[in-house]
């Protein structure tokens, strides 16, 4: 790790663009997010990233970091000020990226954070119906709690339960 800081830190300091994107849009912030390294987040958040800037799909740093499943890097941008409601050009939201890696804490943050249990991505699948194809009773009853729907359809037409019975969960059905 201590590496990969040492490194960074010299190409920040030799002038590199911190608006430099790959040839899907990702930003060095994107991938220090996904792949979980807080330290070079902090540096890169420190000398300006937007940790709002978005690829070409729109995911941003945040969402990477939800579907990482990382709570030490999704809390540090939501301190340095990223978006819980932000979600991608399809509508899927940061929320959904985390429901479906089903990690309680971060979803609880998500929604601490202002985050909207009842929001729907284009393709109709809410955070909800993530978090029952993730099988994770925790995160279906904290989504439950702050209002998600628990009749709402996909295009498909499939609601939540049909989603955690498809996975055959017992423990999310009955949550459901």
């Amino acid at each position: 790790e201590n590496g990969r800081l040492d490194a960074l830190n010299s190409l920040l300091g030799s002038g590199a663009d911190l608006d430099e994107t790959d040839g899907q849009g990702r930003t060095a912030l994107i991938w220090a997010a996904a792949g979980g390294h807080v330290d070079c987040m902090k540096a890169l958040l420190e000398k300006g990233a937007d940790p709002d800037k978005g690829d070409k799909k729109g995911e941003t740093a945040l969402m990477y970091a939800a579907a990482s499943g990382n709570a030490e890097a999704l809390s540090l941008l939501l301190e340095k000020g990223a978006d819980p409601k932000v979600a991608a050009k399809d509508g899927r939201t940061v929320l959904m990226a985390a429901a479906a890696k089903g990690n309680a804490a971060v979803i609880n943050a998500l929604l601490e954070a202002g985050a909207k249990a009842t929001d729907t991505a284009e393709n109709g699948r809410t955070a909800l119906m993530e978090a029952a194809r993730a099988n994770n009773v925790e995160t279906i009853q904290a989504l439950l709690a702050k209002g998600a729907r628990i009749n709402a359809k996909d295009q498909t037409g499939r609601a939540a339960l049909m989603h955690a019975a498809y996975e055959a969960d017992v423990e999310a059905v009955r949550a459901l």
